[in-house]
């Protein structure tokens, strides 16, 4: 795993990933299928928000970015927002998708901010990233099996 704590800079989480079982040609449609229904679900509001027992990862859609075109460099999906653990301040953040391989893509989180937080708040935002990582992961995962499902669906109801 890139980004591991005691590999970054300092006490200062500069990037942390996690990589999914999802190939890179699915990925990108896959992370926007999420995000629409994570937009759809919230009532389309101003942020969108996701909580798990540690923190919150805050998103502005306005920062949505998808790259130029395929490529092995940049991510494939980016948004930015904040992340607020407890009742710290809140740190910028950008979740992003990249391509891993041709089977496997990865999901990032890299921490954007010019102040380096204090020690508590980096236990607590690499507790918080490594159960958000996790979770999207498993949701990523979760959609591609259930693309699969359609897909095999499609074919059978075509033949």
């Amino acid at each position: 795993m890139y980004g591991d704590p005691e590999t970054t800079t300092g006490s200062l989480p500069i990037y942390r990933s996690r990589v999914v079982p999802v190939p890179a040609r699915l990925a990108p449609v896959l992370f926007e299928r999420w995000w629409c229904e994570t937009r759809r679900v919230s009532g389309w509001t101003q942020h969108e928000v996701i909580e798990t027992e540690h923190g919150q990862l805050v998103m502005d859609p306005l920062t949505w970015n998808r790259s130029g075109g395929p490529s092995a460099m940049y991510p494939y999906r980016r948004v930015g927002g904040a992340v607020r653990v407890r009742a710290g301040r809140a740190l910028p953040v950008e979740l992003e998708l990249a391509p891993w391989s041709a089977s496997h893509s990865e999901l990032g989180l890299r921490f954007t901010g010019r102040r380096v937080p204090r020690s508590a708040a980096v236990r607590r935002y690499h507790a918080f990233v490594e159960e958000l990582l996790d979770g999207l992961g498993t949701e990523l995962v979760d959609l591609r099996s259930l693309f699969d499902e359609e897909a095999q669906r499609r074919r059978r109801d075509a033949a």
